[in-house]
């Protein structure tokens, strides 16, 4: 019996020794931080090398100018709505857009998204075009996606929700 009790007195003696984060002489622990995995890595680079790429695609759309804005109304991730709601020729209200986008930021990780609200094609002053599906709500940050890559998203601040939900009529 004598053993038994022991035994449990040397097991709490090193529960209770083990659940400090003081040195035997009091000092304080040092807390190292993990390093990344591979994989971790990768993913980190891959979401600054999706950044980096739509900093260039939206330098490119600033640079070479946009002569029209048509907005459908969305159906799918990675489709275009059928259902034209408006046609933006005006160079001030492209001017804006590309404001609110140069505004944006990159939502970290994958995204699994519910189908967006609208669908903007930018046609360019080189006839290029490029799409994206928007999330807009009033009052609320502005989600957006390049059509062919819907696993990044990126944010707009909430004060162009406004504006753009008014081109969407």
């Amino acid at each position: 019996m004598k053993q038994a009790i022991g035994i449990i007195v040397c097991l709490l003696l090193l529960v209770v020794s083990g659940c400090t984060d003081k040195e035997a002489d009091g000092s304080s622990k040092e807390v190292i931080a993990k390093p990344l995995t591979l994989e971790q890595k990768m993913v980190a680079s891959e979401q600054t090398e999706l950044s980096e790429i739509h900093k260039d695609l939206l330098l490119k759309i600033e640079e070479i100018g946009i002569s029209q804005i048509s907005i459908y109304k969305s159906v799918a991730h990675g489709m275009i709505g059928q259902t034209l709601l408006n046609e933006i020729t005006n160079s001030q209200d492209h001017l804006k857009v590309i404001e609110a986008l140069k505004t944006s930021e990159l939502i970290p990780g994958i995204l699994n998204t519910s189908t967006p609200h609208y669908d903007f094609i930018f046609l360019l002053n080189n006839n290029e075009t490029y799409a994206f599906h928007f999330w807009l709500t009033s009052g609320e940050k502005v989600m957006y996606m390049d059509v062919k890559d819907t696993s990044t998203g990126y944010t707009i601040s909430i004060e162009f929700a406004e504006f753009l939900l008014t081109l969407t009529n």
